[in-house]
């Protein structure tokens, strides 16, 4: 019996969930540098860089445990590469954190106010779809739970198509 038990895993979602902690905390980051940036406290936006990447390789460091520790011959409710897919998407994020924190420190420069308001309603745009995409996949586990299916299925469907029109309403604001 033994045997059996070990062809399979606990949740695969939880070292996910873990990196989209990571994944979070430089968005965060990016959007108190950007306040910083607007307000020319030119200090903090270098110092908020440093802490994005610093984020940021803590982020690379679960990538590589996941990507390590992801067993392959168990199985999974989801195939291994869909969580690596996902794995991947979510590293792609906090590595376009860090690549505009890095790019807020190039030249030290003044926002015209006509483009503040502008760019601050998009930038709110884009967090807000991030954290409704950040709930999703801490919705993962009592997806799993409940076998995929259900009430729980229906409200993470509800919440991707609430995300693809977050996403829409961001692309709109960008134009």
């Amino acid at each position: 019996m033994r045997t059996i038990a070990k062809l399979f895993s606990r949740s695969p979602f939880v070292p996910l969930q873990t990196h989209m902690d990571k994944v979070a905390a430089c968005v965060e980051k990016v959007v108190a540098q950007f306040e910083a940036f607007f307000g020319q406290d030119h200090e903090a936006v270098a110092s908020l860089a440093d802490e994005v990447s610093r984020l940021e390789h803590e982020a690379d460091e679960a990538k590589y445990n996941i990507q390590n520790q992801l067993p392959k011959g168990i199985f999974m409710p989801v195939a291994r590469e869909q969580l690596l897919e996902i794995l991947a998407i979510q590293d792609s994020l906090a590595d376009k954190a860090e690549n505009i924190a890095v790019l807020l420190t190039l030249k030290k420069q003044t926002v015209p106010e006509t483009f503040r308001h502008s760019f601050k309603t998009f930038l709110a745009k884009n967090v807000e779809a991030f954290a409704a995409v950040r709930r999703i996949v801490q919705e993962l586990d009592e997806l799993l739970e409940t076998g995929f299916g259900g009430a729980e299925a229906e409200n993470v469907r509800q919440m991707v198509l609430h995300v693809a029109r977050l996403e829409h309403e961001a692309d709109r604001i960008q134009q």
